[in-house]
Protein backbone atom coordinates (compact mmCIF):
# COMPACT_ATOMS: atom_id res chain seq x y z
CA UNK A 1 0.00 0.00 0.00
CA UNK A 2 1.78 3.40 -1.10
CA UNK A 3 2.19 6.02 1.39
CA UNK A 4 -0.66 7.91 0.19
CA UNK A 5 -3.04 5.84 1.14
CA UNK A 6 -1.69 5.50 4.49
CA UNK A 7 -1.42 8.79 5.29
CA UNK A 8 -4.98 9.65 4.06
CA UNK A 9 -6.56 6.78 6.53
CA UNK A 10 -9.05 4.12 5.64
CA UNK A 11 -10.54 4.28 2.13
CA UNK A 12 -8.96 8.06 1.38
CA UNK A 13 -5.50 8.36 -0.33
CA UNK A 14 -3.51 11.58 -0.10
CA UNK A 15 -3.43 13.73 -3.08
CA UNK A 16 -0.75 16.45 -3.84
CA UNK A 17 -0.99 17.13 -7.64
CA UNK A 18 -4.22 16.49 -8.73
CA UNK A 19 -4.90 20.23 -9.41
CA UNK A 20 -3.16 21.22 -12.05
CA UNK A 21 -0.84 24.08 -12.09
CA UNK A 22 -3.48 26.10 -10.49
CA UNK A 23 -3.22 24.00 -7.55
CA UNK A 24 -1.88 25.54 -3.94
CA UNK A 25 -1.50 24.08 -0.37
CA UNK A 26 -1.45 25.81 2.67
CA UNK A 27 0.21 24.61 5.75
CA UNK A 28 -1.22 25.50 8.93
CA UNK A 29 0.71 24.22 11.70
CA UNK A 30 -0.16 25.23 15.22
CA UNK A 31 -0.12 22.41 17.27
CA UNK A 32 -1.54 20.37 14.74
CA UNK A 33 -0.54 20.42 11.03
CA UNK A 34 -3.44 20.99 8.70
CA UNK A 35 -2.94 20.58 4.91
CA UNK A 36 -5.57 22.58 2.30
CA UNK A 37 -5.38 22.79 -1.42
CA UNK A 38 -6.78 26.22 -2.82
CA UNK A 39 -6.74 27.65 -6.12
CA UNK A 40 -3.89 29.49 -6.89
CA UNK A 41 -5.67 33.22 -7.23
CA UNK A 42 -7.31 32.48 -3.77
CA UNK A 43 -3.89 31.75 -2.54
CA UNK A 44 -2.61 35.51 -3.86
CA UNK A 45 -5.00 36.97 -2.09
CA UNK A 46 -4.38 35.49 1.29
CA UNK A 47 -0.62 36.05 1.31
CA UNK A 48 -1.78 40.12 0.39
CA UNK A 49 -4.27 39.77 3.67
CA UNK A 50 -3.58 36.99 6.03
CA UNK A 51 -7.01 37.39 8.77
CA UNK A 52 -8.53 35.02 6.48
CA UNK A 53 -6.28 32.24 6.60
CA UNK A 54 -8.12 30.54 10.23
CA UNK A 55 -11.60 31.38 8.47
CA UNK A 56 -10.46 29.61 5.47
CA UNK A 57 -9.37 26.05 7.45
CA UNK A 58 -13.14 26.40 9.79
CA UNK A 59 -14.99 26.65 7.10
CA UNK A 60 -13.08 23.65 5.56
CA UNK A 61 -13.64 21.36 8.16
CA UNK A 62 -15.22 17.77 6.88
CA UNK A 63 -13.85 18.68 3.17
CA UNK A 64 -11.89 16.53 1.10
CA UNK A 65 -9.73 19.40 0.18
CA UNK A 66 -8.53 19.32 4.09
CA UNK A 67 -6.18 16.75 5.48
CA UNK A 68 -5.54 16.77 9.15
CA UNK A 69 -2.92 14.54 10.46
CA UNK A 70 -3.89 15.95 13.71
CA UNK A 71 -1.09 15.38 16.27
CA UNK A 72 0.68 12.67 14.05
CA UNK A 73 2.32 15.11 11.88
CA UNK A 74 5.70 15.40 13.74
CA UNK A 75 5.99 11.44 13.45
CA UNK A 76 5.27 11.22 9.74
CA UNK A 77 7.95 13.63 8.63
CA UNK A 78 10.20 11.81 10.95
CA UNK A 79 8.87 8.59 8.61
CA UNK A 80 9.62 10.47 5.56
CA UNK A 81 12.51 11.97 6.06
CA UNK A 82 14.36 10.01 8.72
CA UNK A 83 15.06 13.66 10.35
CA UNK A 84 13.81 15.30 13.32
CA UNK A 85 13.72 18.77 11.85
CA UNK A 86 14.29 19.68 8.35
CA UNK A 87 14.92 16.87 6.75
CA UNK A 88 15.70 16.27 2.75
CA UNK A 89 12.89 18.24 -0.05
CA UNK A 90 10.20 16.99 -1.15
CA UNK A 91 9.88 14.89 2.09
CA UNK A 92 10.19 17.51 4.08
CA UNK A 93 7.01 19.47 3.28
CA UNK A 94 5.14 19.22 6.89
CA UNK A 95 8.14 20.87 8.66
CA UNK A 96 10.15 23.22 6.42
CA UNK A 97 8.27 22.86 3.03
CA UNK A 98 7.00 26.24 0.93
CA UNK A 99 6.92 29.80 1.59
CA UNK A 100 5.63 31.86 4.52
CA UNK A 101 2.90 33.24 4.10
CA UNK A 102 3.34 35.76 6.39
CA UNK A 103 5.94 36.33 9.32
CA UNK A 104 3.09 35.73 12.12
CA UNK A 105 3.90 32.84 13.80
CA UNK A 106 1.01 30.37 13.91
CA UNK A 107 2.21 28.11 16.74
CA UNK A 108 5.16 25.95 15.10
CA UNK A 109 5.96 28.89 12.80
CA UNK A 110 4.04 30.79 10.44
CA UNK A 111 1.45 29.26 7.96
CA UNK A 112 3.24 28.74 4.49
CA UNK A 113 2.25 28.05 0.94
CA UNK A 114 3.03 25.40 -1.42
CA UNK A 115 3.38 25.95 -4.69
CA UNK A 116 2.18 23.65 -7.58
CA UNK A 117 5.52 23.04 -8.61
CA UNK A 118 6.50 22.05 -5.00
CA UNK A 119 3.10 20.03 -4.89
CA UNK A 120 3.92 17.40 -8.08
CA UNK A 121 6.83 17.09 -6.86
CA UNK A 122 5.74 15.96 -3.03
CA UNK A 123 3.45 14.03 -4.88
CA UNK A 124 5.97 12.03 -7.07
CA UNK A 125 7.73 11.56 -3.90
CA UNK A 126 4.85 9.87 -2.04
CA UNK A 127 4.31 7.99 -5.15
CA UNK A 128 7.71 6.41 -4.83
CA UNK A 129 7.39 5.96 -1.34
CA UNK A 130 5.88 2.02 -0.28
CA UNK A 131 4.83 0.29 2.74
CA UNK A 132 8.33 -1.31 3.03
CA UNK A 133 9.92 2.01 3.27
CA UNK A 134 7.67 3.64 5.93
CA UNK A 135 8.30 0.06 7.69
CA UNK A 136 11.90 0.46 7.53
CA UNK A 137 11.94 4.29 8.96
CA UNK A 138 9.00 3.40 11.83
CA UNK A 139 10.97 3.25 14.82
CA UNK A 140 9.24 3.32 18.39
CA UNK A 141 12.49 3.53 20.22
Amino acid sequence: MPFKQLAGGPGKSVSFGAGGAQATQILNIDEEVELLAIPAAQARDLAADFSGVQNLFDSAEGSADLLSPQKSWHGLHYVLTLAAEEGAPPLNFLMAGGEPLVEEDAGYGPARLLAADDLRAIDAALDAFTEADFDRNFNLT
